[in-house]
């Protein structure tokens, strides 16, 4: 256990045919692949369960989501919304490329993690192929603040082009 996260190290046996046995997905053959592809691949079998194949803003994260046959992706954007606060320019950039690099391989792109009305219309007006945004923890918290109505209002103000 470690006691910073409080997260359970958990580890997994390679039987001698390449298949790993994983909750949820079952046996899975990762025999051939590298970490990054194996990785992208179990994101794709999970997504079976959960909506979207989170990525970070890499190009070869991209790339393998799609290797794997997911037509989605979900940005993860806390790298986004921390850098955001010091320059937005330089923040957004790798998100930029990796969004152009999914368009290029016919991946739907949705975002989220840290968005909200600080920096979610500068990421929207900068990524035009977004479908959708995970903003459910912000619009939450802003609602305790604005109330839900207006909460709402805000937010589609930040989506419009």
């Amino acid at each position: 256990m470690n006691m910073q996260g409080m997260q359970q190290e958990v580890s997994y046996l390679v039987r001698n045919n390449g298949y790993v046995y994983f909750p949820m997905v079952g046996d899975v053959k990762l025999e051939g692949y590298t970490i990054r592809q194996a990785d992208s691949l179990l994101s794709v079998e999970y997504n079976k369960y959960y909506y979207n194949v989170f990525v970070n803003a890499k190009i070869e994260m991209v790339e393998g989501a799609a290797a794997c046959g997911t037509d989605r992706i979900e940005l993860y954007t806390e790298d986004y919304a921390v850098g955001y606060k010091t320059n937005k320019q330089k923040a957004i950039l790798p998100y930029k490329l990796a969004a152009k690099r999914a368009n290029e391989l016919g991946l739907g792109i949705n975002a989220g993690h840290d968005l909200n009305l600080e920096n979610l219309a500068y990421f929207h007006k900068s990524i035009p192929s977004l479908l959708e945004v995970s903003i459910g923890h912000a619009l939450i918290s802003d609602a305790l603040y604005y109330g839900m109505e207006n909460t709402i209002q805000l937010y589609l103000r930040c989506l419009k082009n």
